[in-house]
């Protein structure tokens, strides 16, 4: 997909889990880091996904979405996206399963290129 989608992110918890049942969406974003905040509630990450695929086990409705649209959620503390640092590339998975949207980082580049 062309264009960018933003991603603000909450390094705060998530609670529940994700129970076994049918996959309605599932998407496989890649993009990059490239804003951090602290506040004293939290730590605000934005990303901007530059790559979106269909998954294995559900199509991706959010390829249907504006360019620049914008989604937020509150990533799971153990993804430790706020030690990251800017320009690191991430890759996510989200699906959507009985409902609720599920994030899950699937991988995390820090070797940056200098340009």
């Amino acid at each position: 997909m062309k264009g960018v989608l933003q991603v603000i992110l909450l390094a705060t918890a998530v609670v529940g889990g994700a129970a076994k049942a049918e996959i309605s969406q599932e998407c496989i974003l890649e993009g990059r880091v490239v804003f951090q905040e602290t506040t004293e509630d939290a730590t605000k990450v934005r990303l901007s996904f530059h790559d979106m695929k269909h998954g294995d086990q559900s199509r991706c409705r959010l390829l249907t979405r504006d360019r620049q649209s914008y989604l937020q959620f509150v990533a799971d503390p153990r993804d430790q996206l706020h030690l990251l640092p800017n320009g690191a590339e991430v890759s996510y998975r989200f699906f959507e399963q009985d409902g609720q949207t599920h994030w899950e980082l699937m991988k995390i580049n820090t070797a940056i290129a200098l340009n």
